[in-house]
């Protein structure tokens, strides 16, 4: 599983036009929220986060920054897990294990600047 790209929220109701069967146009979501999340789609948003040094904090992902995977399928996790996903990855990038979910829980609680991958 890969992270392909970041969306915001707004974004996920977009819609792509397909032509059935019968050659008329409909329409359904571009994006599908993941139903079972795993250690899959865990790891690839680690190694999204390691790779490009991002920080996200648990309440700028839900409101500013989902991850989209190969699947076209996105997550909106709880801060709290959020945070959890973000120390392991600033603990792979620092070498360490300090990190814990409530130093990426929210923004206002966050020692480090964040990196967003998208504005």
């Amino acid at each position: 599983m890969k992270v392909i790209k970041w969306i915001h929220p707004d974004k996920i109701n977009e819609e792509i036009e397909k032509e059935s069967i019968y050659g008329l146009p409909y329409y359904e979501n571009k994006y599908k929220e993941i139903e079972d999340y795993n250690d899959f789609y865990e790891d690839a948003i680690v190694k999204e986060l390691v790779d490009n040094k991002y920080i996200i904090c648990g309440d700028t992902h839900q409101y500013m920054c989902l991850p989209v995977f190969e699947d076209n399928k996105y997550i909106i996790l709880s801060m709290r897990k959020w945070g959890e996903v973000m120390a392991k990855a600033m603990n792979l990038i620092e070498g360490s294990d300090k990190y814990t979910y409530i130093d990426f829980y929210l923004v206002s609680l966050c020692k480090k600047e964040e990196k967003l991958p998208i504005k």
